[in-house]
């Protein structure tokens, strides 16, 4: 695992762009969210500010936190979104709702978490993922920590731990995948392995498993530090 410092330009890093390049798995939240508000938006050149409201509520309210109000007047006077883009986050929301399982997700092993981060044994290109889990093994929360290229990715701390810290999360599992090798960690996963767990450490965030995928099977850093 090669932690380069990414090689994106503005244009590249423009979330239609990178939807149309990369494919939607490849979007954060936030650029996620901003393309869904700007989808009712007439196209006056403010994309930019989109985005920077969108990065604003999902610091502000999560993922979860934002489709979890009760009406769009609610989310509307909470987040101070123009009644129309309230009405189609929470049209969104039910729809996802409804499509998804109500059954909760547990990882209580190596094996369940390589299950629950399977998409990633697929991806051309290396990612690091995180979740949330409860004290019961629940997951509560995930999302991608960073998107690199198929030799390596860039991940620091702050990125990385930065929904757990927000969360008060105190259990985490942590995912990266290698796209053209086996799941055996190099010299330089087993150095981020530590480091992860010394910063998590300091934030009371307890790393319950930290596992490499790759078309090959998967392993655990934990076994192998």
């Amino acid at each position: 695992m090669q932690y380069q410092p990414s090689a994106e330009t503005p244009a590249t890093q423009n979330p239609r762009n990178k939807l149309l390049s990369k494919g939607a798995r490849s979007l954060r939240h936030d650029e996620l969210l901003s393309l869904l508000l700007g989808a009712i938006t007439p196209d006056h050149g403010d994309k930019l500010d989109i985005l920077s409201s969108a990065k604003k509520l999902m610091h502000n309210f999560g993922m979860r936190g934002l489709f979890s109000f009760e009406s769009p007047q609610e989310l509307s006077h909470k987040t101070e979104l123009p009644e129309k883009k309230a009405e189609l986050v929470m049209v969104v929301s039910e729809f996802i709702r409804r499509c998804v399982s109500t059954d909760e997700c547990e990882i209580n092993c190596t094996a369940e978490a390589a299950e629950f981060f399977s998409d990633l044994a697929r991806a051309k290109q290396e990612q690091v993922h995180i979740a949330c889990i409860s004290p019961q093994n629940i997951v509560y929360f995930s999302d991608k920590a960073a998107w690199g290229s198929p030799d390596g990715v860039h991940c620091n701390m702050t990125e990385l731990l930065h929904h757990p810290v927000r969360l008060f999360a105190s259990r985490i599992v942590i995912a990266h995948n290698h796209p053209r090798g086996t799941p055996e960690p190099s010299v330089a996963d087993l150095a981020w392995h530590a480091e992860v767990i010394r910063n998590a450490r300091n934030f009371g965030i307890e790393v319950v498993d930290n596992i490499i995928v790759s078309p090959k099977g998967c392993s655990s850093l934990m076994d192998a530090a």
